[in-house]
């Protein structure tokens, strides 16, 4: 009997189940039968590596021989070939699904996580016919076959779905989207003004992307539609493929110097979904299970590690807590949508830039097809987002010249208790409401929002507000205090408390 049973062993499976067994948790993880097509390659940018310190896989990545990548090359609508580099000197990883997985699986091991090699043929959730009772998964693997037991399941099985698929999977009304993909090798460097970027290009009905793995080899696919396009198996497929890569300028060039087609062409589907829920009793979606983004974000993998971490913190609160169960699934649930619909906006963005210059169906359709956002919580910004907000510079001019100032709690804004991640578990915090943060904001800079709220009422001036805080609350920089009580003004969460007549 295990504390979790994780089904999958992919980027989310493996973080989950290591993060949890590293708290000392019995966690199971069932990793499917070796695919007969061979891995995919994909680009993760540098912003990857925040949820894989949060999951303690950092030094296992650094210490790999993964290939680095310092940017993108983007010839996108018609636009001029550009590379970009990533921000301040950051530097992504192109990966081969595989062996990422493979020490990403390596890991969860080490740290105490009993893998085992096979299929899920079934599972029975903990809360079905209303009773209470562990959570099983029937498998089979290559020569053995069994039922392993849990208090809770994470479904961390992609596309495959083994729990998503029972009702709840949500497919939108977006075209459907097919990824062909084969892998190239090249007896001198790519000609790129930086050989390790990702290449990514439009065209008129359909893009293509290559990742390189290493200096001399490049996982080369195109994304279409399989309703447009006519894909035949064999022979017939690698010709389709080669017809589409006709299409492309820059692919072109790059392939069909002295490049040679050393693995031949596969096909997969790469059509988003998402969720009608994202976890219950006993169970969580996490990761592809869960949600499926645009390949066109190349955030998949981040997304997926950072659903399970949520994941494991959500677990060990259930555990910990049977009580704060009903909140942790809600933030959980909450933050899975505001993932999907955040990088589905970001990816509609691109293909209306495609659809204004290609002017094709292809482009069009997708443009159209952008899901509606579906957050039960509302919209909650982030302590980073809201310091990007433009309207800051005017509130932090607003505070420094103001040798006074009466502050108050505005109009419409109400305090309530909400769930938040505090270090591995969820707890119930009082948080600041309003309809430009309908799902709540309680802390920006490490400072508590509410609390200074209170304080608003007796003091007038920034540096007796400081003292104040200081003595009554925590050491703090002034800067980190000025920058939440901005936040205050810029979004409108205090009002001026009107004169005396």
């Amino acid at each position: 009997m295990f504390d979790v049973v994780v089904v999958g062993g992919g980027p989310a499976g493996s973080a989950a189940s290591r993060l949890l067994a590293s708290w000392g948790y019995r966690v199971a993880m069932l990793v499917g039968l070796p695919s007969q097509h061979p891995p995919l390659a994909e680009s993760l940018p540098p912003s990857v590596r925040k949820p894989l310190g949060a999951l303690g896989l950092l030094s296992t990545i650094d210490d790999s021989e993964i290939l680095r990548s310092n940017g993108n090359t983007v010839a996108w609508a018609g636009a001029a070939l550009r590379s970009t580099a990533f921000g301040e000197g950051g530097s992504g990883l192109q990966v081969r699904r595989d062996q990422f997985d493979s020490l990403l699986q390596s890991a969860a091991a080490e740290a105490g996580v009993y893998t085992i090699h096979g299929v899920a043929r079934s599972v029975r959730l903990g809360d079905e016919e209303g009773k209470s009772f562990p959570g099983e998964v029937t498998w089979t693997g290559r020569a053995s076959e069994g039922t392993v037991r849990g208090h809770w399941i994470l479904d961390c099985s992609g596309r495959a779905g083994v729990v998503a698929r029972r009702g709840l999977r949500r497919r939108h009304s977006v075209p459907s989207t097919l990824a062909v993909s084969a892998v190239w090798n090249s007896p001198s460097a790519w000609e790129l003004r930086d050989p390790s970027h990702t290449l990514v290009e439009s065209y008129p009905d359909g893009w293509a992307w290559s990742v390189p793995v290493s200096a001399a080899q490049r996982h080369v696919a195109v994304m279409v539609d399989p309703r447009k396009t006519n894909f035949e198996r064999g022979e017939g497929l690698e010709r389709a493929y080669r017809a589409e890569l006709e299409k492309t300028v820059h692919h072109r060039r790059l392939l069909l110097k002295d490049a040679e087609l050393v693995v031949t062409p596969w096909a997969c589907t790469a059509t988003p979904y998402s969720a009608s829920g994202y976890g219950g009793k006993g169970f969580l979606l996490v990761g592809d299970a869960a949600s499926f983004i645009d390949p066109l974000s190349s955030f998949g993998v981040k997304k997926a590690l950072a659903s399970a971490w949520l994941a494991a913190v959500v677990v060990n609160t259930a555990l910990k807590n049977p009580q704060m169960v009903g909140p942790a699934i809600s933030l959980f649930e909450a933050r899975e949508r505001i993932a999907y619909d955040g990088y589905s906006a970001q990816a509609a963005d691109f293909y209306a830039q495609a659809a204004e210059y290609h002017r094709h169906p292809f482009w069009t359709a997708r443009a159209r097809a952008t899901p509606e956002p579906s957050d039960p919580l509302g919209t909650s910004p982030d302590s980073e987002s809201v310091l990007r907000d433009p309207r800051l510079p005017a509130a932090v001019e607003y505070l420094r010249s103001a040798p006074r100032f009466q502050l108050r709690l505005a109009t419409g804004v109400s305090r309530e208790r909400r769930p938040v991640v505090r270090g591995c578990e969820v707890v119930l915090e009082e948080q600041l409401v309003s309809p430009s943060a309908s799902g709540g904001i309680g802390t920006v800079r490490g400072i508590d929002l509410p609390q200074l709220v209170d304080l608003l009422g007796t003091h007038e001036r920034v540096p007796d507000l400081y003292e104040a805080w200081v003595r009554e609350r925590a050491p703090v920089e002034i800067r980190d205090l000025l920058g939440a009580l901005s936040v205050l003004v810029a979004m409108e969460l205090v009002e001026p408390i009107p004169a005396d007549p």
